[in-house]
């Protein structure tokens, strides 16, 4: 009995602590004019040949398709790197 309640005990620590929250940070010019930005650019990987088409992940192609919409669009690559 002793050993059951020893186990409870333990997994419902160890789901407390599984469920802990996860500190964010964040550290940028808060006096930069981010709206005065109108090109973007992503820094290639160093793994993919460049201009490889599978490149870019489908969350950075959705990205720049948002960027794209506010009317950002993306700059030539050499200027960011």
């Amino acid at each position: 009995m002793k050993l059951i309640q020893s186990l409870i005990i333990v997994l419902a620590v160890y789901l407390m602590t599984a469920c802990s929250g996860i500190t964010v940070s964040q550290d940028y010019d808060k006096t930069a004019d981010f709206m005065a930005l109108q090109t973007f650019g992503w820094k290639p990987r160093a793994d993919v040949e460049h201009g490889d088409p599978t490149e870019m992940s489908g969350f950075v192609v959705i990205l720049a398709d948002g960027y794209a919409r506010t009317g950002c669009h993306q700059g030539n690559r050499k200027n960011y790197y």
